[in-house]
């Protein structure tokens, strides 16, 4: 699995509820894209700025999305709701955890699992 963390700069002033809006509108775009998971927005407890974790299939789905001008419009769009410019750092999944998730149709714990392309090693 691949994994974008990004840090939003500061929103502008009377932007917030516009940005959200476009962070929404994205995602329904996004999402259409062979290899997304899920993209949530993140906002701090106080003071600070919003942040996003994106994840994807592999890298590959990842630069579909990024390279494509669904993801251009995007970017023109949200552009002038900052005041700078947003900062996104890359990983991949090596190790996660996952509660009371189902299963092959089944429900059930799984402890911990071990992501590596194209397998699911299950504790």
């Amino acid at each position: 699995m691949f994994v974008v963390l990004i840090s939003f700069p500061p929103i502008k002033a009377g932007k917030d509820a516009e940005f959200r809006e476009w962070f929404v509108s994205s995602n329904e775009e996004f999402s259409k894209f062979k290899g997304f998971i899920r993209r949530r927005l993140l906002k701090p407890f106080g003071e600070g700025n919003y942040a996003a974790i994106v994840e994807f299939e592999n890298q590959d789905t990842f630069k579909a999305v990024q390279s494509s001008p669904a993801h251009e419009k995007a970017g023109e769009h949200v552009k002038p709701l900052f005041d700078g410019n947003p900062t996104p750092r890359f990983y991949q999944v090596v190790i996660g955890w996952i509660r009371n998730q189902v299963y092959n149709g089944k429900r059930g714990k799984i402890k911990w699992w071990i992501y590596q392309p194209n397998i699911l090693v299950l504790n």
